[in-house]
């Protein structure tokens, strides 16, 4: 068995305007379990990236995906499609992203997957969402 790779960003989009609206999506090993971070806005024309990660991380480790959204200062409806879907599960997210889902009538975090919940380092993932 191969060793993992040590995490490091996959690709970024760049976004009009300055460097902190760039796209950076990182796949993070916790505990043995992958954790997509997404930092910097989620929009449109991110949401193609982030889908694709997801949908890697899914055919890779299986299912459910964690998701971690607290580094997004701006998310729009069509960026956050790629991580509402059933397979996902949101671990943390920025206010202005819990202030969407709640716009939209979801809930913003939708619990841990099993293989999180029995990590003794889960508290580092959930402690945002709060």
């Amino acid at each position: 068995m191969h060793p993992r790779p040590a995490s490091r960003p996959l690709r970024t989009v760049p976004s009009p305007g300055s460097e902190e609206d760039t796209l950076r999506v990182e796949v993070r090993h916790r505990g043995g379990a992958a954790v997509v971070e997404v930092h910097g806005e989620l929009d449109a024309a991110g949401a193609p990236l982030v889908g694709a990660v997801v949908e890697h991380v899914a055919a890779r480790a299986g299912t459910p995906v964690a998701v971690d959204l607290r580094a997004v200062p701006f998310a729009d409806t069509h960026g956050l499609a790629p991580v509402l879907g059933r397979d996902v599960v949101l671990v943390a997210a920025s206010a202005p992203v819990r202030r969407l889902l709640r716009l939209m009538g979801l809930p913003d975090v939708r619990g841990l997957p099993p293989v999180l919940r029995r990590r003794r380092d889960r508290s580092r993932l959930v402690g945002a969402v709060r």
